[in-house]
């Protein structure tokens, strides 16, 4: 489906031509009126439609979650998913699960990786789908990493509480965000702002490490843009750049001055692992920092100083185009159209009442465009490389996975179990939050070199962690967890509980008509697109296994799971 850049609707036919727009097949009488105005707000989606949608909005859906958006608008799931409460936080998690459960004993039970385990816990049992799947992206954009985050039990809490940063940010104004994100002690110490001081005789000077990404990475990127995301050109016709190295300078003493309440941690749940970084002004640089013309007259003190940097950052105006970009990039399609960018970026100037910023309009423009919504035409550009975390969520979700001592221990590389899911030979090559650098697990341009993405002037930024190794060990891991489940490493039972444990119960009955069940698991993870060639092969194989007892349909069922989790229709999110 082709949309109009301009009017960001499905093309009009020709009058005489006797032809009509292009509808997907999936559509109802229903929803059909909807595609041909381009609003989606009022139309209710059928089964397939609804995972489609799903799939861009929740880190995984269930066969339930399905059902339950057939019953509604996808407006009104929107606007239901706002107004469910924040899930239990990561910090508060962590704060009790590292205490001992045994009267008497002092020591924290658990060190390292556990804030993995409660990013796992979010991702696979959160009610709130919407919020967690942002989160998830946000953390993609704004990146903290492990490395030089402390001792283990520090960065335990201070990921957890930059998670929680984006967690509260999520439906919030964007220049809120971009505060908290700059204040939050983990990005002060991962960015090296934390304790950041002014120059001094000894030739000390400020550090500029926060004030370069927080402009190329954070919110204004490389190259001045169009409201459509498009790049400006020069009288040269090259890109024109958004700042130049003595913008980052005078940028730099802004972020001084900025450190914990405390000096050290007194205790890793101490709250300074998570409350706002404070200014010590006497560190504070008391000079000009004027920055791509914004006023800040030296004179001015710390905390204004941030406030009008802020402010003049957020307004200006690539924020929409280049987050907005971003964000589609997460959520929907790796190769956005100008029209499509440019309706989110027109949402994040202006929510429809004269604020800028407010993260709900921009999420309802990324969900609610034709181009999310329509089904792209054959040889369309659209959808995105599925990333491995997401495809692990998802399969957890569908099967109802559940953790026999809450622990969601997924990622464990300490005690005994080597859960490392990062490893590519081994297990997704991917783990939440623990990114190699600043600029995420793959990089929003990233074109695979030597492929026909390339020749056709596309990206594929998911496409940067996928190689012969990842591939093979993505499968094989999953084919792993499908049959065995994960187990803990936790106690000195025999039988060590379960990690994360699929239930397969729902889908037995399914077990004995093959091409049933295979039709069932395409609908929930990919949204029925599966070639009939593919699924009537996957059914004859499942066929081939015997399901005279539960043992057996539950054989059944897990190689059908193995098969489409498999399955380009799956791996490519459309």
């Amino acid at each position: 489906m082709q949309i109009d850049e301009t009017t960001g609707a499905p093309p009009q036919a020709s009058p005489g031509s006797g032809e009509s727009p292009p509808l997907t097949a999936l559509a109802t009488a229903a929803s059909a009126a909807a595609m041909l105005s381009g609003c989606f707000e009022e139309a209710i989606p059928t089964a397939d439609e609804a995972s489609r949608f799903l799939s861009q909005a929740a880190p995984g859906h269930s066969l339930e979650d399905i059902r339950a958006l057939t019953q509604m608008s996808y407006g009104d799931w929107i606007e239901a998913q706002f107004a469910l409460p924040r899930e239990r936080t990561h910090w508060d998690w962590l704060v009790y699960e590292a205490r001992p459960k045994t009267p008497g004993i002092v020591a924290k039970v658990f060190l390292a990786d556990m804030v993995y385990w409660s990013i796992w816990r979010r991702l696979i049992t959160a009610p709130d789908l919407l919020r967690a799947r942002v989160m998830f992206a946000l953390s993609e954009i704004f990146v903290v990493a492990p490395g030089g985050l402390g001792n283990e039990l520090q960065l335990q809490y201070l990921v957890g509480g930059f998670m929680d940063v984006l967690d509260e940010h999520a439906f919030g104004n964007f220049r809120d965000l971009l505060e908290a994100v700059s204040l939050n002690p983990a990005m002060g110490l991962y960015l090296s702002h934390a304790g950041n001081a002014k120059a001094d005789g000894s030739g000390r000077t400020p550090d500029e490490n926060y004030a370069r990404e927080i402009l190329q990475l954070f919110s204004i990127g490389l190259y001045e843009l169009n409201p459509d995301g498009t790049q400006k050109l020069g009288s040269d016709g090259q890109p024109i750049e958004t700042y130049g190295q003595e913008d980052i300078v005078k940028l730099a003493r802004v972020f001084t001055g900025w450190n914990f309440d405390l000096p050290t941690f007194a205790d890793s749940e101490d709250p300074v692992t998570r409350l706002p970084m404070t200014m010590h002004e006497e560190l504070h640089a008391h000079e000009d920092k004027d920055f791509l013309g914004a006023p800040i007259p030296g004179a001015t003190n710390g905390t204004q100083s941030l406030k009008l940097a802020l402010d003049f950052i957020f307004n200006h105006p690539n924020v929409g185009p280049f987050i907005g970009r971003q964000l589609i990039q997460r959520l929907v399609t790796s190769n956005p159209s100008p029209g499509y960018v440019g309706s989110v970026a027109k949402a994040f100037a202006d929510n429809g009442a004269g604020v800028r910023g407010d993260m709900k309009a921009v999420l309802r423009a990324i969900l609610l465009s034709p181009e999310a919504r329509l089904l792209p035409g054959l040889g369309d550009a659209t959808g995105k490389l599925r990333e491995p975390a997401l495809r692990l969520a998802h399969f957890a979700r569908a099967f109802h996975a559940t953790s026999e001592n809450g622990l969601w221990r997924l990622h464990d590389r300490v005690s005994g179990l080597d859960h490392d899911l990062s490893d590519a030979a081994t297990g997704l090559g991917q783990q939440p939050m623990a990114s190699p650098s600043v600029f995420n697990f793959f990089r929003p341009g990233y074109v695979p070199p030597n492929t026909a993405i390339a020749e056709a002037g596309l990206v594929a930024p998911e496409f940067q962690i996928v190689n012969e190794t990842s591939v093979i060990g993505y499968l094989n891991f999953m084919q792993s967890l499908i049959v065995d489940g994960l187990r803990d490493n936790v106690g000195s039972a025999t039988v060590k509980p379960y990690a994360l444990k699929p239930d397969y119960a729902g889908w037995l009955p399914l077990a004995d008509q093959p091409v049933q069940l295979v039709a069932q698991l395409s609908s929930v993870f990919t949204a029925s697109r599966l070639q009939p060639a593919d699924a009537q092969a996957m059914a004859d194989a499942i066929a081939q296994i015997a399901a005279g007892d539960d043992a057996g349909r539950s054989r059944r069922v897990q190689a059908a799971a193995l098969l489409v989790l498999g399955a380009p229709a799956f791996l490519v999110q459309q």
